[in-house]
């Protein structure tokens, strides 16, 4: 009987490790678990080593005009940078922190800043954005407007034509929200001896065998010159319109 006791005392021990190694064993996992969702959806952030870390941070300094204007549908970075001293020589010098400084926007429904540091214009509005980087901080604003045409391209890119034949070419501009418009551009040829072009109209004509490049330009809303261009070559083959 006394065997049978301490036989069933041991198994009984057997079963009590087996359930402390399961609690502890599943106690690390749903650790592990929760760790791993919080590192997923915790913000990416540049390492520190590639944030600027040889000067003595003195005060942020913005490339561009207050308010910083976006327009609808735009993303882009700020030009945001650090005017820092050199301690062993007394030396200023400038670092781009752009992507290394936090971004905090009062209104979100306005410009939102993403992980990477982009901007991105919502809707159209003002709203404060505190940035700030080490040691530093510094509030400006941002304004969307109406969406703009950023870039452009010329219709067709690339042509050939007939010596003496006119066609005609389109610029078209293209929105920060992406939606497209036909532009009244001011034309012009880059060697007017190979191709002519009428600067209202975007009328070329070819004049002798040869290449080159036709440019159209607008000013945009925000007085920002925006330009394309087609590459345009004249033949005397009669087999071309």
């Amino acid at each position: 009987m006394r065997s049978k006791s301490r036989l069933n005392t041991v198994k009984r021990g057997k079963v009590v490790i087996l359930l402390k190694y399961f609690f502890v064993v599943s106690t690390i996992l749903v650790f592990v678990g929760c760790g791993g969702s919080q590192s997923d959806s915790a913000e990416v952030r540049p390492p520190l080593a590639s944030c600027p870390d040889s000067c003595t941070p003195e005060r942020l300094s913005l490339k561009e005009s207050e308010p910083i204007r976006l327009g609808v549908g735009e993303s882009r970075m700020i030009s945001l940078y650090m005017l820092c001293s050199d301690d062993e020589n007394g030396t200023m010098g400038e670092e781009n922190i752009a992507r290394c400084a936090t971004y905090e926007v009062t209104d979100e429904t306005v410009v939102y800043v993403d992980r990477e540091s982009l901007f991105h214009a919502r809707k159209i509005g003002l709203t404060d954005v505190n940035v700030s980087y080490k040691a530093l901080s510094e509030t400006i604003v941002a304004e969307v407007v109406p969406a703009y045409v950023s870039q452009m391209r010329i219709d067709p890119p690339e042509k050939i034509v007939r010596k003496d034949k006119l066609h005609t070419l389109q610029a078209v501009g293209i929105k920060t929200d992406g939606t497209q418009t036909v532009l009244t551009a001011t034309w012009r040829s880059e060697d007017t001896t190979c191709v002519g072009v009428d600067e209202r109209r975007g009328v070329i004509v070819g004049k002798k065998p040869c290449a080159t490049r036709i440019y159209a330009s607008i000013v945009n809303r925000l007085g920002v010159k925006v330009e394309g261009s087609a590459l345009i070559k004249v033949t005397l083959d009669t087999n071309n319109p």
